[in-house]
């Protein structure tokens, strides 16, 4: 495997070349840290950003393994992780730089379903992150100085807030994964009881919009409360 200096070294031969010159780069690189790992690097600075994982060794993310030792519990560790990285992101990356879609580090941001995704995976031995990097030029001339600033300032930042257990939100994780795994437990209990759904009391039903699944807000939103005849009050 390849070392962080040699991904370094070929940034700056590269520096002012071609936007193929880019493929140099593909391949996996030792942080210390983590692992980087360039598994498709875009033709163009125009074209869909290239494809780039990390990997940390579970020793070092430290994640404790009641926060994945059931499937319900490991999808919302994911889901957890793939929002951080993307807060991440957006707070350490300094976005579009040069042409196209260069100079952005980006995840497939989850919404306020918490669904299995394929951008993270946690088990024993890793965890790994998988993202797109648009790689940056001027024109269609390698812009090496931004890369790098892009690989071993930004990204680094990004990996140590969201992938590194120490710097989580203790409280914030285990109700994600705890929230998850009760109502997939009670999804699990509405067959028996010839059920095809719950709605816990005090929901915010009505959605901000059409394009934001955000709870509509204001004086005049009223909270769901079980109807009477439901509750079995009289």
């Amino acid at each position: 495997m390849r070392t962080e200096n040699d991904l370094k070294t070929t940034l700056r031969r590269i520096d002012g070349k071609g936007y193929k010159a880019y493929k140099d780069i593909k391949g996996q690189y030792d942080f210390g840290t983590y692992t980087l790992i360039i598994d498709h690097v875009q033709g163009d600075p125009f074209a869909t950003p290239s494809r780039v994982r990390v990997k940390l060794a579970q020793k070092k993310a430290d994640f404790p393994p009641d926060l994945y030792s059931s499937r319900s519990r490991e999808i919302a560790l994911r889901d957890f992780l793939t929002s951080r990285f993307a807060d991440a992101a957006k707070r350490f990356c300094g976005g579009y730089r040069g042409s196209g879609k260069g100079g952005e580090i980006s995840i497939d941001r989850p919404g306020q379903e918490i669904l299995e995704r394929t951008s993270m995976f946690v088990n024993d031995e890793n965890v790994e992150a998988r993202f797109r990097v648009g790689l940056p030029a001027f024109g269609r001339r390698i812009a090496g100085r931004i890369a790098e600033t892009m690989l071993f300032n930004e990204l680094p930042e990004i990996v140590g807030a969201s992938l590194l257990y120490e710097n989580q939100d203790e409280r914030s994780l285990y109700e994600h994964v705890e929230v998850c795994e009760d109502a997939d437990f009670l999804r699990g209990q509405l067959g028996k009881l010839g059920l095809i759904g719950f709605v816990a009391d005090g929901s915010v039903l009505p959605r901000a919009s059409g394009i934001n699944p955000s709870p509509l807000r204001g004086s005049k939103v009223i909270p769901f409360e079980t109807p009477k005849s439901l509750s079995g009050s009289k």
